[in-house]
């Protein structure tokens, strides 16, 4: 799902507005939201898509598996 907004910078608040007056300055501006898995933002970055990728082979392999007891969780 995704939405867009038209607004004026001036409106934006927060880290965010900050950050984009930082670059806009007071105009006005198109903010496109859009939700993302958040598996596919780890997979953007590549040291992490390498942990993940040898993590589920590992589970596959049933290799590197940690075990526990359910009655030692407290």
């Amino acid at each position: 799902m995704f939405t867009t907004y038209y607004l004026q910078t001036s409106e934006i608040e927060g880290r965010l507005g900050k950050s984009i007056r930082g670059l806009f300055g007071r105009k006005n501006v198109k903010v496109t939201v859009s939700e993302i898995d958040a598996t596919d933002y780890l997979l953007q970055n590549e040291a992490n898509r390498e942990v993940l990728e040898r993590s589920l082979k590992d589970a596959n392999e049933r290799r590197n598996l940690h075990t526990f007891d359910l009655k030692d969780i407290k």
